[in-house]
Order: structure tokens, then sequence, then C-alpha cells
């Protein structure tokens, strides 16, 4: 008992941080543009998971597929509203996110379209007692442009290209889902790979068998670029941002 008793005061002292999380969430638009949903978050944890998008390394996994809906919610305020501006000059943008009592987050009221290159600044006013007042920018992801993938007939390196971002800071997400066993009445299973955006990935031939033999009405590959920026406010507060841009491509 006095040592279970040791380990929760030790606990007990470590610092507790103030997080931050700005998600900015995109899909293709029209004129090779992208249309963007935002939300941001706040709350407390002794720690947190920050994702880089500037090291990622390359990796390839089968994992399940989770169908579950997730509501992203957070827990303390940073002000009365949170707001993004877009782009540059004349034609920059200004998008305030609003307060939403139920989930305790700030989120946009629909989507603001952006032009490949554009980058945002977020503001952050603070709230006493809350999240203190800063700012961070970080440059958009730009839109995807996928290469044709077309399956081979029979166990064959499938290769995926898409267009590298001329910014190294960005990184990619594919996720290609299909029904294993074949009989499955869903998408259960998938290739996840995270990987460099250098503009080309080759999935193994023994890594595609069973997506080959999957209902083709039961495949999907999704490409995801991504792109992140991280500072601290002060001693005790870590802000972070993602740009994500979600591609959604047709296998032949």
């Amino acid at each position: 008992m006095a040592s279970a008793c040791l380990h929760l005061s030790e606990a007990a002292q470590l610092p507790i941080f103030q997080f931050g999380a700005v998600s900015i969430r995109a899909t293709a638009a029209a004129n090779a543009n992208a249309a963007a949903t935002s939300t941001a978050i706040f709350f407390e944890a002794y720690s947190a998971g920050v994702p880089d998008s500037r090291n990622q390394i390359n990796s390839c996994v089968f994992s399940t597929v989770d169908t579950t809906t997730q509501i992203v919610t957070g827990v303390k305020k940073a002000g009365t509203a949170v707001s993004l501006q877009i782009g540059a000059n004349a034609s920059s943008a200004t998008i305030p996110l609003t307060f939403d009592e139920s989930f305790k987050r700030y989120a946009s009221a629909g989507a603001t379209t952006y032009s490949s290159g554009d980058s945002v600044k977020v503001n952050i006013p603070g709230e006493t007692g809350g999240f203190p007042a800063s700012t961070i920018s970080v440059r958009l992801a730009e839109p995807l442009l996928p290469g044709t993938v077309t399956l081979p007939a029979t166990a064959a390196p499938l290769t995926i290209t898409w267009n590298a971002s001329p910014d190294t800071t960005s990184a990619i997400i594919i996720s290609l889902k299909y029904a294993n066993p074949a009989t499955s009445s869903y998408a259960n299973q998938q290739i996840l790979c995270a990987l460099k955006d250098d503009g080309t990935e080759t999935i193994p031939s023994d890594a595609i068998g069973a997506v080959l033999l999957s209902p083709p009405g039961l495949r999907s590959l999704l490409l995801t670029r991504w792109r992140t920026q991280v500072l601290n406010p002060d001693a005790n507060s870590v802000l972070h941002i993602v740009s994500v841009m979600d591609t959604l491509v047709r296998m032949n």
C-alpha cells in the first residue's frame, strides 16, 4: 500500500500542461482550389502526442477499419472567438470560429475556399484561467492531384502517385480499404501508409492479395496531405496546428 501511495504522490507532482489543437480539414474544390472547415479545442493533460509532418518516416501497416463516429471535444476556453486569416493582402479572408458550448470547441460555420500556396494565421485572444493569448501560422496543405491508379490483374506491385508538394514540411497518409474476407459486408481492413510527400509509393505484391479478392464496390483509396506547426505560448502551454487535405481516388 505504501508503494502505491508513493507512485500516486509522484504522479501528482508532474506539471499539468495546457494544450491547444487547431485542425483545418479540406477537400478539393473548383478551379484546383480547396474547401476547408476548421475546429479548435483546448484542454489540460500531463502529456499529449504532438504529430510533426516534418519528421515523417515511410511505413505501411495492416489495420482494421474503425467505423465509429468520433466527435472532438475540448475542456477549456481561449477567448470569445478564435479567428483565422487565410491568404494575404487584398485576397485575404478572416474566418471566425465561434465557441460551441455543447462540445467545448471552436468551429467554423461552413467551408472556406483557399488556393495552393496560401497560409493561415490563427489568432487566439486568450482567456483568464484558460489558454493564453497566442498566434500560430502554417502553410495550408495543397490540393492533391493523384495519378491514375490501376489495380493489377494478379498479385503485382501497386504504384500510387501524386503531385509532390514544393514545400518539404508536409507528409502523406494513404488508406487503401477493402473487405477481408471477400464475404465481409463492409470494408473492414486497410493498408495504412505514413509517407514523405515525395510523389510516389509502391505497395508490394504480397501485400495486396486480399485487396484484389475484395468486391470492387468495397475498395477505396484515400490520400491525405498534412502539414503541422507547433509553438509554446508559455512554459506550460503547447499550441499545435494541422492542415489536412483529403482526396478520394478512383481505382481502375
